[in-house]
C-alpha cells in the first residue's frame, strides 16, 4: 500500500478547520474518536482504479438549451459539422392581431444574439468580446424552410412519451424546402435558401459568413419623419427573402395562423445548414441560444380613415410588424468524422488496468468508465475507521495528443473548460455535487468549484495541464454508510449546472472488471451533447508514468495513541 504522512502543524490545521467546515458529519464518521489521542494527516493511493473510454454513438440532441453552429477541425479528435432546426411561434403581440388589406412585405430580418461580454463604450459604441466561439474561419450559411414536422410525443409509444430526435436525423436535410427563385418565394422542395441575396449580394455574406463581435447598428424612422438609430448585442442578423414571407405569413389562409399549433404543422421551421466555403482560412464554430431569436416581418397595410359626416372616407398606407420567434421543438444536427487516432482508440478497450489514454469528446463522441476499487479493497479501508478528509481524481491530460507542447506544428485545438465526474450507473450526479452549494453570479458555469474539474493551466501559454474532481462525500458515503460502489462516468460538460440526460440511439454493454457481469450505458449528460470539444487524459494503465497516472488519492487520518 502506498502511504505518505503529511506532519506539519500547519498544513493539519489548514485542512482540519477547512473539512470540517464543509462536512456536518465529519466527526461522525468511524467510532472511539478519543479527545487525548493524536491525529495524523496522510495520504493513500493504494486503491484500484481501471479506467476506459467508451463511444456514445448516435445521441439524442433534441431540446437541448444551447446548441452549436458552424464546423470545427480538431487536429486531435477530426471533423464536427452542427447544423441545426428549429421551430417557429407566431409572437403573442401578433397572435390576435388580424393582417390587414393589400398587406405588403417590405422587409425581413432575422436576429439571434451571440454570447457576448462588452468590453468598452466610446462616443456611443460599444465594443464586445464573444464567448464560445471556437476557430475564427468563414464558412457558407444557408437557411432553408424546414419541411419536417417535429412531433412533441412519439406515436411509436401510442403517444404516451416524448418524441427523442436524434444528432444523425436524416429527415431534416431530406424534406428541406426552400424559394422557386430569387423573385419567386413560393416554398418548393429542395428550392433555394432563404437567406439569398436577391441581386444585391451588399447585403450579404453568407457565402462567407462569420461570428462577428461587432454591435448591430440599425436605422429606422419614426412617425415625424426622423431617423432613428439603434444599437444592440453582435448578433446574427440577416435579411430573408421577403417574397417567400409574403407567401407564406401575409397570405396564409386565416386558420393556419390562429394559434400556434396549427402554424407549427403549416410552417415546420428553418433549418440552418453550414458549408466550408472552399477557403484556407480554417473552420468556426459557435455556442448559440437560438430561442433568443426573432423573425421580423416589416410591412405596410392598407387603412382607412374615417372622416367628418358628408366627407369623404381615405386611405392611407401603415406599416407593421409581425414577429416570428425561434421557439419550439428544435435539433441538433451533428456529424462528426474522426482521425486514425481517435477511431483506433475507441476500438480497443483494456478493461482489466484500464487505457493508457482517455479520450473525451463532446456531441456523439466518448466517455471515461471509471471503476474503483479491487476486490476486497474497499472492505478494508472500512474496518481501519479511517476520518476522510478528502477524496479526489486527478486527471493529467496528455499535453502530445493535444498538441499543448512547444514545435508540435499543429494548431492547438480548444481545450474543455470544464469535466462532469457522475454516477454512471444511476445516471445522475455524484453526492458531492449535491453538498457543493457554491456558486458563481458572473460565470454560472463555474459553480460548484469544491466539486470542481475545471481545467488548471500554465500560467505563460495558457495551455491545460490537468482536471481534479473531489469525491470527497461520495467516498464518505462508501465507507461509512456501506452504499453502493457504483461506476462512474467522466464527460466534457458546457455548463455544470445542466444534470439532464440524453439517449443513446444504440445502448452498449459496459464489462464490469473483476466479474463476469456488466452493466448497460444508454444515457449521456446532456451537457456532453452540447459541447463540440475534447481532451485527450492519461489513464490508468500501468504503463502510464506514475506522476501521470490516474489514481484515486485519499487524504485521512486516524487515531494514534502516544501512551
Amino acid at each position: 500500500m502506498n502511504y505518505n504522512t503529511l506532519r506539519p502543524l500547519v498544513l493539519l490545521t489548514i485542512m482540519t478547520a477547512f473539512f470540517a467546515s464543509c462536512d456536518k458529519d465529519y466527526n461522525d464518521i468511524g467510532t472511539d474518536v478519543i479527545g487525548e489521542d493524536h491525529f495524523l494527516v496522510d495520504k493513500y493511493t493504494g486503491a484500484t482504479v481501471v479506467a476506459v473510454d467508451k463511444s456514445t454513438g448516435v445521441v439524442q440532441s433534441n431540446n437541448l438549451p444551447v446548441n452549436p453552429l458552424g464546423i470545427y477541425d480538431n487536429p486531435t479528435f477530426g471533423v464536427t459539422k452542427a447544423a441545426f432546426v428549429t421551430q417557429l411561434e407566431i409572437d403573442i403581440t401578433n397572435l390576435n392581431t388580424k393582417i390587414g388589406n393589400n398587406a405588403v412585405v417590405d422587409s425581413v430580418y432575422m436576429s439571434i444574439p451571440y454570447f457576448s461580454t462588452r468590453t468598452g463604450t466610446a462616443d456611443g459604441a460599444s465594443t464586445y468580446e464573444l464567448d464560445s466561439i471556437y476557430g475564427g474561419g468563414k464558412m457558407k450559411l444557408k437557411i432553408f424552410e424546414n419541411g419536417y414536422f417535429l412531433n412533441d410525443l412519439d406515436p411509436s409509444t401510442g403517444f404516451e412519451d416524448t418524441q427523442a430526435f436524434y444528432n444523425d436525423d436524416p429527415n431534416i436535410e431530406s424534406y428541406k424546402r426552400g424559394a422557386a427563385s430569387h423573385t419567386d418565394g413560393t416554398s418548393i422542395a429542395n428550392g433555394m435558401q432563404l437567406n439569398d441575396a436577391m441581386a444585391n449580394a451588399t447585403d450579404f455574406t453568407d457565402d462567407h459568413f462569420s461570428f462577428s463581435n461587432k454591435e448591430v447598428i440599425s436605422t429606422t424612422t419614426n412617425d415625424d419623419g426622423e431617423q432613428v438609430i439603434s444599437r444592440s448585442v453582435p448578433a446574427m442578423r440577416m435579411r430573408l427573402n421577403k417574397d417567400f414571407f409574403q407567401k407564406k405569413i401575409l397570405n396564409a389562409p386565416a386558420a393556419m395562423i390562429a394559434t400556434n399549433a396549427s402554424f407549427r404543422d403549416y410552417f415546420r421551421g428553418l433549418y440552418f445548414k453550414m458549408e466550408d466555403d472552399d477557403t484556407s482560412d480554417g473552420t468556426s464554430m459557435a455556442m448559440m441560444d437560438f430561442s433568443k431569436g426573432t423573425v421580423n416581418i416589416a410591412y405596410t397595410e392598407d387603412k382607412i380613415i374615417r372622416n367628418k359626416a358628408n366627407t369623404a372616407d381615405s386611405l392611407t398606407r401603415v406599416p407593421k410588424k409581425y414577429v416570428l420567434n425561434l421557439r419550439g421543438n428544435t435539433i441538433s444536427l451533428q456529424q462528426h468524422s474522426g482521425t486514425a487516432d481517435y477511431n483506433a482508440a475507441l476500438a480497443s478497450t483494456n478493461t482489466t488496468v484500464g487505457d493508457e489514454k482517455l479520450y473525451l469528446k463532446g456531441g456523439q463522441g466518448s466517455i471515461a468508465v471509471i471503476d474503483l476499487f479491487g476486490p476486497g479493497e474497499l472492505e478494508a479501508i472500512r474496518s481501519k475507521k479511517w476520518l476522510i478528509n478528502e477524496a479526489n481524481l486527478t486527471f493529467y491530460i496528455d499535453r502530445e495528443s493535444m498538441k499543448s507542447d512547444e514545435g508540435s506544428g499543429v494548431a492547438k485545438p480548444a481545450e474543455p473548460e470544464r469535466l462532469y465526474l457522475y454516477d454512471l450507473t444511476n445516471k445522475r450526479p455524484l453526492y458531492d455535487y449535491a453538498t457543493d452549494g457554491t456558486t458563481n453570479s458572473t460565470k454560472p458555469k463555474f459553480a460548484k468549484i469544491i466539486h470542481d474539474g475545471i481545467i488548471q493551466r500554465e500560467e505563460v501559454k495558457g495551455r491545460g495541464v490537468k482536471y481534479r474532481v473531489r469525491i470527497t462525500n461520495h467516498l464518505r458515503n462508501l465507507i461509512r454508510n456501506d452504499s453502493t460502489n457504483v461506476r462512474i462516468g467522466l464527460a466534457v460538460t458546457e455548463s455544470i449546472n445542466i444534470i439532464s440526460n440524453a439517449k443513446l440511439k444504440n445502448p452498449a454493454t459496459l464489462p464490469l472488471p473483476f466479474t463476469n457481469t456488466s452493466t448497460t450505458f444508454d444515457r449521456l449528460p446532456s451537457a456532453a451533447v452540447i459541447h463540440p470539444l475534447g481532451t485527450v487524459l492519461w489513464g490508468s494503465a500501468p504503463t502510464v508514468a506514475e506522476d501521470k497516472r490516474l489514481k484515486l488519492e485519499i487524504y485521512y487520518t486516524e487515531q494514534t495513541n502516544t501512551n
